[in-house]
Parts: C-alpha cells; structure tokens; sequence
C-alpha cells in the first residue's frame, strides 16, 4: 500500500514538472493561454518483474497537452506549434 501511494506521488510530480516545462507556469493579459494535461492511464503497476517499459506497454501512459487562448481557440500558428521540453 506504501508503494501505491509513492507512485501516486511521483506520477503527480512528474506532470507537475511537465505542465511547468510546457509553459502553464503563468501569463497574463490577453495573450494568457489555459493549458490542460490528461492521460490515457492516471494509475500503472508497479513493475515488479522489472521488465523494460516499452511504448504502449503496461507500465507506461501517453500524456496529451492542449494549449488554448482565451477565447478557447488552438495557440496561434495552429495545432502543432506547441512543445514540451520533459
């Protein structure tokens, strides 16, 4: 139970850091945007077997960000304009 609630913790770190590292740290004024984090799986087992973690396997998750203006619009520039660095 102590190892479901530490990695409980550090997936919320972990997304944390990322929406810090893709911008949502502030802003202001008419340029603000609202960026919002969602995951395909909010909660992975633990690897207990420690086996290697592979794209699209059971001990990881794909995390979409989504960067919009005020007026709910995509950022300028379009859809693919906007990065993360992680």
């Amino acid at each position: 139970m102590h190892s479901i609630a530490i990695v409980r913790a550090t997936l919320v770190a972990g997304m944390i850091g990322l929406m810090a590292g893709c911008g949502a740290g502030g802003g202001g004024g008419a340029s603000a945007y609202t960026i919002t984090l969602s995951a395909d799986k909010t909660a992975l087992p633990l690897n207990i077997a420690d086996q290697v973690a592979s794209i699209g396997g059971p001990y990881t998750t794909t995390l979409y960000v989504d960067a919009r203006d005020n007026a709910g619009n995509p950022i300028p520039g379009g859809t693919k304009t906007f990065a993360c660095a992680v």
